[in-house]
């Protein structure tokens, strides 16, 4: 049985190390990761959570000193959805995404909600030690310190202005009225049902959906809906409204 002198030096010794979260929906992510950290005597992995929302509430629980959040989780770029949330209840966490073929604007979006740096997926052990070192270390962001690292090819999307980030920052900022018609054109209502669920005319249905339209650079409702889907947004549609 474990002494309890033997017990306070493993936790001395336990307390020493960098605490890191790890949350991926991959597995062959995660190990590759994982076995990069082992060789780093001052660094523990202290769980890894298999999707975004245990990641969330296994951040608040454990209070790691850095939390590594894969791009995609459950869907294609979800895993900026577990960051705004991480990083909008707790903004001292430091965050590095793991993720790769993403293009420029949503690398700097990326940054722009807070997360400290980006590794790709492929990265060797090196690169990944030095930036939890590197991140560690840091009391704020420093961005300039890692853009000459960053070269990601490829996009999301076709048009930069359909973009997960781009998009998502639009739906962050929208009013409660026009979260709710979306919502409504998401789930198959006509200009009709919205009018009789709303309590208001066609005319104004048609007026306010040209709005939201215009808000995204949309001219149909079925090119609107298109970029929600594409991207993915409807998932956290459901979760705001």
């Amino acid at each position: 049985m474990e002494s309890k002198i033997d017990f306070f030096k493993e936790w001395v010794f336990y307390m020493g190390k960098i605490k890191i979260l790890m949350i991926s929906t991959d597995i062959a992510i995660a190990e590759h990761y994982m076995y990069s950290i082992s060789h780093a005597k001052n660094m523990k992995i202290i769980d890894v959570a298999t999707n975004g929302y245990d990641g969330v509430l296994e951040a608040g629980i454990l209070k790691p000193d850095i939390i590594l959040l894969c791009y995609n989780l459950e869907s294609p770029a979800s895993g900026v959805l577990a960051a705004n949330a991480l990083l909008n209840r707790f903004p001292h966490f430091k965050v590095i995404m793991i993720c790769s073929s993403v293009d420029d604007d949503t690398v700097s979006r990326i940054f722009s909600m807070g997360v400290y740096d980006i590794l790709p997926e492929e990265a060797g052990a090196d690169e990944i030690l030095n930036s939890i070192y590197d991140v560690n270390k840091m009391t704020s962001p420093d961005y300039k310190y890692f853009s000459h690292r960053h070269g990601h090819g490829g996009s999301l999307t076709n048009d930069v202005k359909d973009s997960f980030m781009y998009t998502l920052n639009i739906v962050s900022q929208l009013k409660p009225w026009e979260l709710e018609i979306i919502k409504l054109l998401i789930d198959g209502a006509d200009f009709k049902d919205i009018a009789h669920i709303r309590g208001t005319s066609i005319d104004t249905v048609v007026e306010q959906v040209d709005e939201v339209l215009e808000i995204f650079n949309k001219k149909t409702v079925t090119e609107l809906l298109q970029v929600l889907y594409t991207l993915n947004i409807t998932e956290f549609l459901d979760n705001i409204v």
